[in-house]
């Protein structure tokens, strides 16, 4: 896998141990699993979502319960999961990033339209905001 210089959220598995995945957020995340001292792992999955940091911390929490201590700085990244759990996992990633974009749209939206009803003559407004409801359903 090349890296482009962005930051990405990955999933490195431990050679060793089947089944311990360290999921976390590095501009390199090769760099950082050796600067962690992780040993023999490699990156099985990458993601590079807009909101890198709010995304790894989302599944940090989804993943409390299969957390396991492990070795290196990065200790507490590390999670014991099924190849369902890491499937589902990288879904949670991907899906997180787009929902988190696209409410940013959103907000970005509704500040525009909040502009936009502010240059509307008064006469118009109620037009405006009625074709902007049909919009919202």
């Amino acid at each position: 896998m090349s890296w482009d210089g962005k930051a990405v959220v990955y999933i490195a598995r431990d050679k060793a141990i089947n089944g311990f995945y360290k999921i976390g957020c590095s501009k390199d995340p090769i760099k950082r699993l050796k600067t962690i001292g992780s040993g023999d792992c490699e990156i099985v999955y990458k993601s590079h979502p807009d909101y890198y940091n709010g995304t790894e911390v989302y599944v940090h929490n989804l993943l409390r319960n299969e957390r396991r201590i492990w070795k290196g700085s990065g200790k507490t990244e590390w999670f014991e999961l099924s190849e369902r759990q890491f499937n589902f996992v990288k879904s949670i990633i991907d899906n997180h990033s787009k929902n988190t974009m696209l409410r940013r749209k959103l907000d970005k939206c509704a500040e525009i339209i909040k502009e936009m009803a502010r240059l509307i003559p008064e006469k118009h407004l109620d037009k405006f905001i009625k074709k902007v409801e049909e919009i919202s359903l």
